[in-house]
């Protein structure tokens, strides 16, 4: 099986956010909560669209105490949010700081990658 992964041009980017807003309304997110952020670099006009990285070792997966995150075997590093106990070990690990923490549920959200759209053959929600 091959590996999924996340290719982001900075140089077609005109930081318009349609990519977030696309995985928010897809994931239907809490208010606040961003599974994708766009970030501007100082002064230069260049934006970077960032989320989880769906690392080879991922650190969120190593750590978390209920096991609530499984490597799937094209790479995607997916949480069952039923699990989570927001103790947020997670976020604290991960190097990107892609977990997102929610006050109002106590859970932790992340990327998943649009699992359930590249089941049905289709490109995750932020492409």
């Amino acid at each position: 099986m091959k590996k999924m992964g996340f290719l982001f041009d900075a140089r077609r980017c005109n930081g318009c956010r349609a990519c977030a807003v696309a995985c928010k309304e897809q994931h239907n997110t809490p208010d606040g909560i961003w599974l994708r952020r766009v970030k501007e670099t100082p002064d230069q006009m260049v934006w970077f669209s960032q989320s989880c990285n769906h690392c080879e070792k991922p650190a969120c997966f190593a750590v978390c105490p209920v096991k609530a995150y499984t490597i799937e075997p094209d790479g995607l590093v997916v949480q069952d949010h039923s699990k989570c106990i927001g103790c947020q070990a997670c976020i604290a690990a991960c190097p990107f700081k892609a977990p997102v923490f929610d006050e109002k549920s106590k859970k932790v959200f992340k990327c998943d990658g649009c699992i359930q759209l590249l089941a049905q053959g289709k490109h995750p929600a932020c492409v």
